[in-house]
């Protein structure tokens, strides 16, 4: 299909018109075909939004400075509003550079979008095509088959991608026709790079043996994509069942009343509307091995920035904040009242006549140890004011701490004797009467639980 600015009007039919279009400019071929089009439609009145664009410097090939500044002559000639914005790309061993720059630049468009901008990719059918064989060969589900989204939502605004109808051919004559000029990257001609290998040496094979094959490719990325909003749709009716207040928290009785597959399909919808990347087959197999059967207290699997935990008949989502326990924290209420903790909240202390639920300690006398910020190593046998003595792994289980912050709960020492659990009680002998002066030590527990509460 011929390229013509026209063509892509009715992408943004559904746009309020007081939405600005902001297109991500390379400097290349796509993105100034796009840029050129839109320009020439806003000039002829046809376009009713308002027009910028935003350009990422990824300081990463040779050439970014005078691509930046290739970007910045353009839209100085075009009249069009630009914004420059440079990346840091730290690469370690075995990481894909080019993910690597696709995540900072993404990351950057929604921290700069609000709800009034669009944001107009230049992705084309030939890339779709591309991205569908690289997915199949990592082995993606049906949402990865789908492709790319030709819309959803980015930050605060919207992403469009208004040239999938169009392959790279049809943009390069309109640009030839036009006389546009454009920045080529090197390292495209670079066939170490999988999507280069893929545009290079098998697309065009393939081309050549099966004329039509986009027609097909289309038509199974439609059928995957229909395949994965049924898939949602039943995620989202059998997480109802199995979520409560805080969709963070799943119960496991529901979940283990499901098929295997369902119980994959459900954790992967759960994972991912918490903001994780969608987990492959092999993690959520191991998760309905390994945690769904498992009754050891605590146990856990690492993801990426999170960890999944069994917690009793709760799988929950945590994020991981390593606690050490090694080292012992030195407090003086008087003179510091709050006390952070690494990786773990903090402590405050409020000196109070108050009655207080959980107990007030006695301030401590002139020739007293100082307090010793601790946590619980096994064994510990503990007497709180007016209880039994019991361990201190029985007294937290019976607390209202949820089982994800028992295990972190700090504990007050003078020597080698426990005196209070913050926020929990005081040990008999060390609590102050009601009536008078005494300290309400609280902790600020740490936001463990990952991704954001309620339900989704």
């Amino acid at each position: 299909m011929e390229f013509e600015p026209a063509r892509i009007l009715p992408e943004f039919d559904h746009l309020d018109p007081s939405i600005t279009l902001v297109v991500a400019l390379s400097g290349g071929l796509d993105s100034m075909v796009l840029l050129h089009a839109l320009q020439s439609l806003q000039a002829r009145g046809s376009l009713l939004h308002g027009l910028g664009a935003i350009h990422v410097n990824h300081r990463i090939n040779p050439d970014a400075t005078r691509w930046q500044a290739f970007c910045e002559t353009v839209c100085r000639q075009l009249q069009i509003p630009l914004q420059c914005v440079a990346v840091d790309i730290r690469r370690e061993a075995g990481q894909s550079l080019e993910a690597l720059a696709r995540e900072a630049r993404y990351r950057q468009f929604a921290a700069l979008l609000d709800s009034r901008q669009c944001l107009l990719l230049a992705h084309h059918l030939d890339d779709q095509l591309e991205t569908l064989l690289l997915r199949l060969n990592r082995g993606a589900g049906p949402g990865g088959l789908a492709g790319m989204p030709r819309r959803r939502q980015l930050g605060q605004g919207t992403l469009l991608r208004p040239l999938m109808g169009f392959q790279r051919e049809h943009l390069l004559a309109y640009a030839r026709g036009n006389r546009l000029e454009w920045m080529e990257d090197s390292s495209n001609s670079d066939t170490d790079i999988d999507r280069n290998f893929w545009r290079k040496e098998i697309v065009p094979s393939i081309r050549q043996r099966f004329p039509g094959f986009q027609t097909g490719w289309q038509n199974s990325m439609a059928l995957c994509r229909e395949a994965d909003e049924l898939l949602g749709e039943l995620a989202s009716a059998d997480l109802a069942t199995m979520t409560g207040e805080d969709s963070r928290i799943l119960h496991i009785q529901p979940l283990l009343a499901l098929s295997e597959p369902r119980q994959r399909n459900a954790l992967r919808h759960w994972m991912h509307r918490q903001g994780l990347q969608p987990p492959g087959r092999k993690l959520l197999v191991q998760v309905c091995r390994d945690l769904l059967s498992s009754q050891r207290v605590g146990a856990k699997l690492d993801c990426a920035g999170a960890s999944i935990a069994r917690f009793g008949e709760l799988l929950v989502l945590l994020r991981r904040l390593p606690l050490d326990r090694g080292g012992q924290l030195c407090w003086n209420p008087a003179a510091a009242p709050t006390v952070n903790l690494p990786a773990n909240g903090a402590l405050v202390a409020t000196l109070s006549s108050q009655p207080v639920d959980v107990g007030k300690l006695l301030p401590p006398g002139p020739d007293e140890q100082p307090l010793e910020i601790c946590y619980r190593r096994g064994g510990e046998l503990v007497r709180l004011a007016g209880r039994p003595a019991r361990t201190l792994k029985k007294i937290m289980q019976d607390s209202s701490r949820p089982p994800w912050l028992r295990s972190r709960q700090p504990v007050l020492c003078r020597g080698s004797e426990v005196v209070c659990i913050p926020g929990v009680g005081v040990v008999e002998g060390r609590q102050a009467d009601p009536d008078e002066p005494g300290l309400a030590i609280d902790w600020q527990v740490p936001e463990l639980l990952f991704g954001g509460s309620g339900a989704h």
